[in-house]
């Protein structure tokens, strides 16, 4: 792609790390998180969301939490696919006292659902 003069963007990394995460790659997902970052892409919102999403499928639910709150630290606010996606994943690997909490959360954080 760069050898043709075309740089890559957020959408490009983020296309990437959606179907890495679909594949339950989770090396190759890391990789190119890690490769946005030496670009100098910030991840967006749709980024954090893939991760929380995909990390969720692979049942790595610290990883999930971990991510959530990046995402407060550098000033981005997790929406109502941010918590979703956290509980739904959580409610399909039977941890429902998990989804409880996480969902009391996003009502007191005011996101609506």
């Amino acid at each position: 792609m760069e050898n043709h003069g075309v740089r890559p963007n957020c959408i490009t990394f983020n296309s990437l790390i959606v179907k890495f995460c679909e594949i339950r790659e989770i090396d190759k997902t890391e990789k190119w998180v890690k490769k946005m970052a030496e670009k100098g892409i910030s991840p967006n919102l749709e980024t954090h969301n893939t991760l929380i999403n995909g990390y969720g499928r692979m049942g790595l639910f610290d990883r999930c939490f971990q991510i959530l709150e990046e995402m407060e630290y550098h000033g981005m606010k997790p929406n109502v696919v941010s918590y979703g996606s956290l509980v739904n994943c959580l409610c399909k690997d039977g941890k429902l006292l998990e989804a409880e909490i996480v969902l009391r959360d996003m009502e007191d954080r005011g996101i609506s659902s």
